[in-house]
């Protein structure tokens, strides 16, 4: 098991595994308010300015280094995931499960 990350209407692919989003998440909620969409993203799951987004992964993980190696691995891994949706309107985290609304 894992979470996914979807770009648009595109197929999710693996983001990381369960400790490692979780652990950037953590991670996330330790950086300053300088990060807004990188906040707004871990804290609801997706995001509508997928250009910034990138750019505060990138910044945030150059000027505020993790000290974990998965989440260190699972950021690297975001912002090329994100670099390949350049362009792109919305991103989503997923954990796989489609939800059909049904119970």
């Amino acid at each position: 098991m894992g979470f996914y990350l979807q770009i648009d209407t595109k197929d999710a692919v693996p983001l990381g595994s369960n400790t490692g989003w979780n652990d950037v998440t953590r991670w996330v909620e330790t950086l300053p308010a300088t990060f807004p969409d990188l906040h707004h993203f871990c804290q609801h799951g997706w995001s509508g300015r997928v250009t910034a987004l990138a750019e505060q992964v990138t910044l945030a993980t150059h000027y505020h280094a993790p000290k974990q190696a998965d989440v260190t691995s699972t950021l690297a891994n975001f912002a090329d995931l994100l670099a390949d949706g350049k362009g792109a309107e919305v991103a989503s985290v997923t954990d796989g499960f489609e939800r059909s609304g049904r119970h």
